[in-house]
């Protein structure tokens, strides 16, 4: 699951866990937790889905999907290390896409 993903779910969860299990469980409590609240919204407004079937980026089958695919790409030669901006959010301790950024008016 990405962390920030986590974050945004629970920003009060404690940042220094050591317990590797403990640290697990509240991920994935947490995200349950957005999932079902976001769901909820969805159908409030009248979106229509396969709510029974929906499917989750946390699943491990999607996880592994996503890894085949990765490694099939990096086997193709299309992953490669270089030079490129990581946009942090100190507030939300996360990384920002940069479809996320928002600049004022005129800051060119």
């Amino acid at each position: 699951m990405h962390p920030g993903i986590l974050r945004e779910a629970s920003p009060d969860l404690p940042t220094d866990i050591t317990n590797r299990r403990a640290h697990e469980q509240c991920v994935c409590c947490a995200a349950e937790a957005a999932i079902a609240d976001q769901r909820a919204s969805f159908q409030r407004w009248g979106v229509m889905a396969d709510w029974d079937n929906a499917y989750l980026t946390m699943n491990p089958e999607y996880e592994a999907a996503q890894l085949r695919v990765f490694a099939e790409m990096l086997e193709r030669g299309r992953i490669f290390r270089g030079l490129r901006p990581v946009y942090w959010s100190p507030s939300s301790v996360t990384a920002l896409a940069e479809a996320e950024l928002e600049y004022p008016e005129g800051h060119v």
